[in-house]
């Protein structure tokens, strides 16, 4: 029952229900300047409480409470929560029916909402936005019991879009270089030497770093606490073993044979050039052709 109190600005009146499954019952509080309006308010409003605690718990709640209780309880249990709580924040300033029950929003709700940040933002972030707000519906699904089903999994998502890559310039290969103390000759004698040693490795052949010889893991071996690469890694590796062998045969003795002759056709008849390189392909080639040169600079000789 309601509790009227005359005060100096009217009657006051105070409702107090007592809801089952509540841990503290529900309070509410309203100044009137006659008797008669606090009496109808607290009866009014006595029998919204009780019928308010009837109602599912969806039709309790609106989104926007949804969202804060989200960012309160959730988010701090996660490494990201300072994204999340910045995120969160944002929702209330986007299409979104934030003061509607929770239990009301349907798929045609989040699509709009889609739409609408598709067109200001990229499909990576609007992407990511839907997933947020995905757990929200989630958490709510799941451990609050407010919802009984997730309206973000009935809408079309964007494509997810591949993580951008750049090419490192030659400035800040030079800038690295020279903060690990990275040499052309002499043995390595630190770690940072070893990284930069593996590091032009890596950008030359296009290997991942922890392929290569660093802190005892031969080449070959993947380091255990390095994420194993994904298929389009692997294919980019495949890609650079051909780009090596292709770099290989150019600097194999083969190579300086078969430039020769080139440069010599034109001098040279059609019988002479193919006579010349059928002896080189059957005879040399099959025994010397694959092995490596190494130009002598202060000889001018080429050694095989």
């Amino acid at each position: 029952m309601a509790s009227i109190q005359k005060t100096e600005k009217g009657y006051r009146v105070q409702v107090k229900v007592v809801v089952p499954g509540r841990d503290k019952p529900v309070r509410d509080s309203e100044t009137f300047p006659t008797r008669r309006e606090a009496v109808e308010w607290g009866a009014r409003r006595e029998a919204e409480i009780k019928s308010e605690a009837t109602m599912p718990l969806g039709e309790q709640y609106t989104l926007r409470q949804a969202l804060r209780k989200y960012a309160e309880e959730v988010s701090p249990t996660k490494r990201g929560e300072r994204w999340e709580a910045v995120r969160l924040a944002a929702f209330e300033g986007y299409q979104l029916p934030l003061d509607t029950q929770i239990a009301r929003i349907t798929a045609q709700h989040i699509a709009i909402f889609r739409d609408s940040r598709r067109a200001k933002v990229g499909p990576a972030s609007v992407l990511r936005e839907l997933t947020l707000l995905s757990s929200v519906f989630q958490t709510a699904k799941l451990e609050w019991g407010w919802v009984e089903h997730n309206p973000c999994r009935d809408i079309r998502k964007p494509p997810s879009v591949r993580h951008r890559e750049r090419v490192i310039q030659w400035w800040e290969v030079r800038a690295l270089m020279r903060a690990m103390g990275y040499r052309t000759h002499g043995r390595v004698a630190s770690t940072g030497e070893a990284v930069a040693v593996c590091m032009m490795m890596a950008l030359r052949t296009g290997r991942h770093l922890h392929k290569f010889a660093i802190n005892g893991v031969r080449y070959g071996e993947p380091d255990p606490d390095y994420p194993e690469p994904n298929l389009r890694g692997e294919k980019r590796v495949r890609l650079a073993d051909k780009r090596a062998a292709k770099l290989a045969a150019a600097n194999s003795f083969e190579a300086v044979p078969r430039a020769w002759l080139a440069e010599r056709q034109p001098s040279v008849s059609v019988s002479t050039h193919t006579h010349t390189l059928g002896r080189m392909q059957n005879d040399v080639f099959p025994w010397l052709g694959k092995r490596p040169i190494a130009f002598d600079a202060g000889r001018k000789r080429v050694a095989s």
